[in-house]
């Protein structure tokens, strides 16, 4: 069986998630490891499910319905937007912490790709409360202020 160039991501990407995993159980407090243990076991499950798919698709494609010579290119240029989206949401989250950057990111997001003021602001009010429920509340994690934030108060 020949291995296809997309399924060498879904082993790197399993064996990085297996890593931080591995990790953060060494972390001796249950705050600092939760979160970590809880993205990378996600990561892993996902990774797994795509390698899986990936070992068990027929060698005549090259993804799930296109075949190999039919695939469309993505030059570079094209993935220039949706990095400048995430450098832009790290800069926020480092600069004005969880709690404001996120729903400010997702509300900017949608409405950029053109859906409308009450579905973005729907959107980012559900996420924001269920973020402060979930992280907060109930797993009582201490999300990043912002560095602005730590400066004023």
């Amino acid at each position: 069986m020949k291995i296809r160039p997309s399924a060498y991501f879904a082993i790197v990407t399993l064996i990085l998630s297996a890593t931080l995993v591995v990790y953060s159980l060494t972390f001796s407090y249950l705050e600092p490891k939760l979160l970590p243990v809880l993205i990378g076991s996600v990561l892993f499950l996902l990774a797994g499910m795509q390698l899986i798919r990936e070992l068990r698709m027929p060698e005549k494609t090259q993804g799930p319905d296109v075949p190999a010579d039919d695939a469309p290119a993505y030059p570079l240029k094209q993935c220039w937007p949706s990095a400048a989206w995430l450098a832009g949401l790290c800069l926020a989250l480092y600069l004005l912490g969880f709690m404001v950057s996120i729903p400010v990111f997702v509300l900017s997001y949608i409405q950029s790709r053109g859906r409308g003021w009450v579905p973005a602001i729907v959107v980012a009010a559900s996420l924001t409360v269920f973020i402060y429920i979930v992280f907060v509340m109930f797993l009582q994690v201490d999300l990043h202020r912002g560095l602005l934030f730590e400066l004023l108060f």
